[in-house]
């Protein structure tokens, strides 16, 4: 396999012996400066700054942000809004939101994004 800098920069960063599944504060700060530099370099990364965008938009009407509002943006802001399924949209949602709250970039309750 072969990984890209960014890859290698996030493998090294890794704590393998203690904490194989975590990501380390090395790997977050890898994968933030991805987001900053390529927004758009593939679909996580766009996912993962569509629904930050999202929360800070909505964060400005209210604190915290209701789960079901933001869910509502964010599936029109990543063109989904028709075809969203409950399952697979849902389970993308979820995933983003978890990655950002590891990354220190958002922190979501069950009902709430604060």
């Amino acid at each position: 396999m072969i990984l890209t800098d960014r890859g290698e920069e996030y493998v090294a960063g890794g704590d393998y012996e203690m904490q194989p599944w975590n990501v380390t504060a090395s790997q977050a700060d890898t994968l933030i400066d991805l987001l900053y530099e390529k927004p758009f370099y593939f679909d996580l990364t766009y996912n993962l700054v569509a629904l930050l965008d999202s929360v800070f938009e909505l964060s400005k009407n209210s604190h915290p942000v209701p789960r079901d509002q933001i869910e509502d943006w964010y599936t029109s802001k990543v063109g989904k809004r028709d075809n969203w399924v409950s399952g697979p949209g849902q389970a993308l949602f979820d995933g983003s939101a978890h990655i950002l709250t590891n990354l220190g970039l958002s922190r979501a309750s069950i009902n709430n994004f604060i």
